[in-house]
């Protein structure tokens, strides 16, 4: 239970009493967040009750922190529910291979989640369009779902987030870029013909490095690997730069990568070794191979 020292309500003021109030806020959502982890697709029938209450706090009259923290909990709900979030959006198996939609899973559940994702990600405040730009990523990542109708919509309201980098600018906002380059990545890995890459990849390319949050590295490298291992025309346009890139963060200590990506990109650079020796070695990417 939140603690409140016993003070008149002129010495503690409703300030503070909504700061406890928003840091309890925030701490029940974290625990959400994590029940998701730990049951998993169990969680799909709480979560229908669960969710109606987490988005109210996604509204005008609430703080940018209950917000951010709305959002925050949505995208720590999808990654780890995982596929279990599927039941959330669309079609559930229910035996002998069939389908069914969920009995709670009418367009509502959809509809709600993906209206409060929207308006979040056109908010006032940064920090609340990182968190739904990481969970809308997520939830397209994740879900069977055919959410590629929804993608029109998702570019546009992204499209903001990717400003050119400036050398005084809020984390908030490095972050926000970071998180977005996530999303417009994991839309092109799960339908990349459902973006027009000839016009993403070089928005895409123009907000590298990564700034903020290097965990995003992992969704935007496949994205990248993928394309070029499917000689796709649009990425082999920027063959040279996207090796660059490869180079950068290979070599630069303070983006680290996990080790599975790490891994991953290795030994992408040195299958490609093969084909395109002069593009490996023009790129600096030699000291890498294995």
């Amino acid at each position: 239970m939140a603690q409140i020292d016993t003070e008149s309500p002129e010495e503690s003021g409703v300030e503070d009493i909504s700061e406890y109030e928003s840091v309890l806020i925030g701490a029940a959502m974290d625990l959400v967040g994590a029940m998701a982890a730990v049951f998993g697709g169990d969680f799909v029938d709480p979560l229908g009750a669960l969710l109606p209450k987490i988005t109210k706090y996604y509204s005008p009259a609430r703080s940018s922190t209950d917000r951010g923290a709305a959002m925050g909990s949505l995208g720590e709900i999808i990654v780890g529910m995982k596929q279990a979030i599927t039941p959330l959006t669309g079609e559930v198996s229910r035996g002998r291979g069939s389908t069914a939609p969920a009995q709670w899973l009418t367009p509502f559940f959809l509809n709600q989640l993906l209206t409060t994702l929207s308006r979040a990600l056109q908010d006032e405040e940064a920090a609340v369009r990182s968190n739904a730009a990481f969970a809308s990523g997520c939830l397209i990542e994740y879900t069977q779902t055919d959410l590629s109708e929804h993608f029109p919509a998702l570019l546009n309201a992204i499209r903001p987030m990717f400003t050119p980098a400036a050398a005084d600018e809020r984390e908030e906002i490095s972050n926000a870029r970071d998180n977005a380059c996530g999303c417009l990545s994991r839309m092109i890995l799960r339908k990349q013909d459902a973006v027009p890459l000839e016009q993403a990849l070089p928005i895409l390319l123009s907000s590298m490095p990564l700034k903020r949050d290097f965990a995003e590295w992992t969704p935007v490298l496949q994205c990248f690997m993928t394309l070029l291992q499917a000689n796709h025309g649009a990425a082999m346009t920027h063959v040279d730069a996207i090796l660059q890139l490869f180079a950068h963060v290979l070599a630069d200590a303070d983006e680290p990568l996990d080790a599975k990506t790490r891994g991953q990109l290795v030994g992408f650079v040195s299958s490609l070794n093969a084909q395109a020796p002069e593009k490996i070695q023009a790129a600096g990417l030699q000291p890498y191979l294995v």
